[in-house]
């Protein structure tokens, strides 16, 4: 007894033909985060950063959200010139933690999601979409024995720059003074 499909050949090469098509309006690419995992010590009152560096396979540029869920995610920013990646210009993104003075002293585990999507427009209207994201494990220890780990939130390296101005204005005036009392002699 032979079985006879209502759609024939159709029922085979239609589909075929709409998963070609899509396949072809959107490349694939993989989206790549070192170091997998970011492990941060801090004092409370302290910022600590590290970096990121996050990469693509993909020609095209991609624009890359970065995000954090938990309890510090209040305390971290992502600092960055540009939250694009493409083949050949991996992004270097520094992630900085202030640790607020009053934290307690424990281990906060989090983890910072880095995703991107391309997406491409087919004729008529139809389009196709491919995203990905890569889950980075965080975490910060914070005891106040890593007062040497991180930076004080007050800027010291502002503090030692105006110092150092200070002296040398008032180097540059004694000189000053003390040819302005030559000249003044009498010969």
């Amino acid at each position: 007894m032979e079985v006879k499909s209502r759609f024939g050949i159709f029922g085979i090469i239609f589909p075929a033909l709409i998963v070609i098509m899509l396949a072809s309006a959107v490349s694939a690419f993989s989206l790549g985060v070192s170091p997998a995992t970011l492990d941060f010590k801090a004092a409370p009152g302290y910022t600590v950063e590290k970096t990121l560096t996050i990469s693509s396979s993909s020609e095209e540029a991609l624009k890359v959200s970065v995000s954090a869920e938990s309890e510090i995610k209040e305390w971290m920013s992502f600092d960055s010139d540009s939250l694009e990646v493409k083949k050949d210009s991996p992004l270097k993104l520094k992630v900085k933690i202030k640790v607020p003075g009053d934290a307690a002293e424990k281990t906060y585990e989090d983890a910072i999601t880095v995703s991107a999507a391309a997406s491409a427009q087919a004729e008529e209207g139809a389009g196709s979409a491919i995203a990905t994201g890569v889950a980075v494990k965080t975490s910060l220890e914070v005891s106040s024995k890593f007062k040497s780990e991180g930076k004080r939130s007050i800027s010291w390296g502002l503090i030692a720059s105006i110092a150092i101005a200070v002296i040398i204005i008032a180097a540059l005036i004694t000189l000053w003074m003390r040819k302005r009392r030559k000249w003044a002699r009498p010969f």
